[in-house]
């Protein structure tokens, strides 16, 4: 390449290679990351998922170490709901919300109805229990 590969480049590599399974190719850009350093937030989260992705527990253990140690925080993921003349934000994991039961409820008899239609959901990515039922 006519330039120095920065973290942006090898962060995309990795996001390419965890978006299409290629882990072996993944591990191999995950550890050049590593060497070079990290900065950017959003990396260390592909980092980790890349390596949780191979089961390499020890490794998402030392990103996430690195992070703690550089104050680095994930912002959480959130939806937006517009209700006219009104915005509701919801964030991942919040459940404090007023109307929290029947939110839970309705989204419960949401998730019966799509897969009585037959959905499948893709949990290929989910590196964590969230409470899907295959």
């Amino acid at each position: 390449m006519p330039f120095e590969i920065d973290e942006a480049v090898w962060a995309s590599f990795l996001s390419c290679c965890k978006r299409f399974g290629n882990t072996q190719m993944g591990i191999r850009v995950a550890d050049r990351v590593m060497e070079l350093g990290v900065k950017d937030p959003s990396t260390f989260i592909v980092l980790s998922n890349v390596y949780a992705g191979a089961f390499m527990w020890e490794k998402v253990a030392k990103v996430r170490k690195m992070m703690v140690s550089m104050d680095v925080k994930k912002e959480p993921g959130y939806s937006c709901v517009d209700l006219g003349r009104e915005n509701e934000v919801f964030y991942a994991g919040e459940m404090c919300h007023v109307m929290k039961d029947e939110i839970l409820v309705l989204l419960k008899d949401l998730d019966e109805e799509m897969r009585r239609r037959g959905y499948v959901p893709d949990v290929s990515f989910v590196l964590h229990g969230l409470g899907f039922k295959e």
